[in-house]
């Protein structure tokens, strides 16, 4: 009975994670989110975000995707990160800057899809949600 109780909690909260952006679906269908949350680097101990998105077969080759990362530090601009898509990636992985300050909460993440590197033509917004396991304030 316990388990069954355990699968039904576990399964009313995956299906709630959409409500939060954990699993939400691409804007115009070129991209989808895969996994996402914050990298930390086993040497040098710098945290990251990291975005793994999913391109479908509607992505044009040699567009570009901006990513935009939620500072950590409050007040601060956004950090941002480009990548060209070559064509036929399986998969596209884009991390953010170093960050400072990272707290053990959700941090937004944009990223704009453009036709080409000259940002002319918007194709599509995916915005989500990443959750941060990682408080700095912490020492492992």
């Amino acid at each position: 009975m316990m388990r069954v109780a355990a699968a039904g909690a576990l399964a009313l909260l995956v299906a709630g994670c959409g409500s939060f952006g954990f699993f939400r679906p691409s804007s115009q269908g070129y991209l989808s989110t895969r996994v996402c949350g914050v990298y930390v680097d086993g040497k040098t101990q710098e945290a990251r975000l990291r975005i793994e998105l999913v391109p479908t077969p509607r992505l044009p080759r040699n567009a570009l995707i901006e990513v935009e990362f939620e500072n950590p530090a409050a007040g601060r601009a956004p950090l941002v990160s480009n990548r060209v898509v070559a064509g036929g990636e399986r998969t596209i992985v884009v991390f953010s800057p170093p960050l400072a300050s990272v707290r053990a909460r959700g941090y937004e993440v944009v990223a704009r899809i453009y036709s080409a590197a000259d940002k002319k033509q918007a194709l599509g917004i995916l915005t989500h949600v990443c959750p941060s396991l990682v408080d700095q304030r912490e020492k492992i």
